[in-house]
């Protein structure tokens, strides 16, 4: 198609248009299906942007073809979808173009274009001490879209600025890029730099790190090698699509075959460090989100529930473990609750704990 008066094609127009509107109502992501206008993901939900005209089908290729690799753009036909990172002027984005009954549909994350700062992020101060441990595995959980991303990011930044340690990414795909500060960061794209999780830990393991992002666990050979790096004296942090630790923890262990559940508990209980599991609530003024976690810190007591698979005590243990630095998400809602910074209802509906805030709230 041809240049504009400007010197951009209409459809890079039409990009950096949505970009600029994506800044400015601070969304989150952007909706393109075929024969709609595009949508808006902000606190207030998905808002149509009805002045703009309905995408095509062509139109969204050339935005892709602009952006990612033209092998992904062909591999879409024959897989069904791909992920990607791009670039814009000073924003950085995360792309999943799938096919569907409708036709095609993109989605677009915004990612800032600079690692996040923990102290920015108004996560509870627990969570940073696990940054500071010299090995083991921490897990961040949640939902998609919860911002555990942006929660690992905070705590590579974190290290790369305090510890003079070699970090190693595994992403898919890679999201905050990260500079070399005080320590030295290596990151790593699945299916651009290594073939998945798995061959990119394996081979991770032979380059020196210290400390190891896994983005996500997604099959029992990556759980296994990142047990195996935590045991030998790494810094593992990875990711699961589970809501709670006592869940996550579970999905860790049933993903094997019973047989081996045994050893992977055994195995879990030596190199579990903590679990991190995150919610983002809108605040009381509708202008933003804020961060309710669940934290587990993990003692001689919970390495005893995991031997002896009693993970579902767990949240019992989190409950009484506030000296420790463990926090419920009912704890947690609840505290927000009383600095004025949530509406207590949507807290109750997102995680379903609400006899357990109303306690807390009401408590003499």
């Amino acid at each position: 198609m041809s240049d504009d008066k400007n010197g951009k094609m209409p459809e890079m127009r039409l990009l950096l248009e949505l970009a600029s509107r994506m800044e400015e109502s601070n969304a989150s992501d952007l909706h393109l299906q075929e024969g709609l206008v595009p949508y808006l993901r902000t606190v207030a939900g998905l808002i149509p942007q009805d002045d703009l005209e309905p995408v095509s089908d062509a139109l969204m290729r050339v935005i892709l073809a602009s952006l990612i690799r033209a092998e992904l753009v062909s591999q879409l036909d024959k897989t069904g979808s791909v992920d990607a990172g791009a670039q814009l002027p000073g924003m950085r984005l995360r792309i999943n173009a799938f096919l569907h009954e409708g036709g095609l549909a993109v989605s677009i994350r915004r990612i800032p274009s600079s690692p996040p700062i923990f102290s920015e992020l108004n996560l509870p101060s627990v969570v940073k001490r696990f940054a500071n441990l010299p090995r083991g595995l921490v897990i961040i959980c949640g939902p998609a879209g919860s911002g555990k991303s942006t929660t690992l990011a905070s705590l590579v930044h974190h290290i790369n600025s305090t510890r003079r340690a070699h970090i190693i990414t595994i992403e898919d795909p890679i999201e905050f890029l990260h500079k070399p500060l005080t320590g030295l960061v290596a990151q790593r794209e699945v299916g651009r730099h290594s073939d998945n999780f798995a061959s990119a830990l394996r081979e991770a393991l032979r380059q020196d790190p210290d400390v190891l992002l896994v983005g996500e666990m997604r099959d029992t050979e990556t759980i296994e090698l990142a047990l195996r790096a935590a045991e030998t004296g790494h810094l593992v942090f990875s990711t699961l699509h589970t809501s709670g630790a006592a869940g996550s923890l579970s999905r860790i262990v049933d993903a094997f075959e019973a047989g081996a559940r045994s050893t992977v508990r055994v195995q879990l209980s030596l190199s579990l460090m903590g679990v991190v599991s995150q919610i983002l609530l809108a605040t009381k003024d509708g202008k933003g989100r804020v961060p309710a976690c669940e934290v587990l810190v993990v003692n001689d007591a919970v390495r005893h529930l995991i031997r002896e698979n009693k993970i579902e005590q767990i949240p019992n243990l989190i409950q009484s473990g506030a000296a420790e630095g463990m926090l419920s998400f009912a704890s947690h809602i609840a505290q927000l609750n009383k600095e004025g910074r949530i509406d207590t209802a949507g807290g109750l509906e997102a995680v379903g704990e609400g006899w357990r805030v109303a306690d807390i709230l009401f408590e003499k």
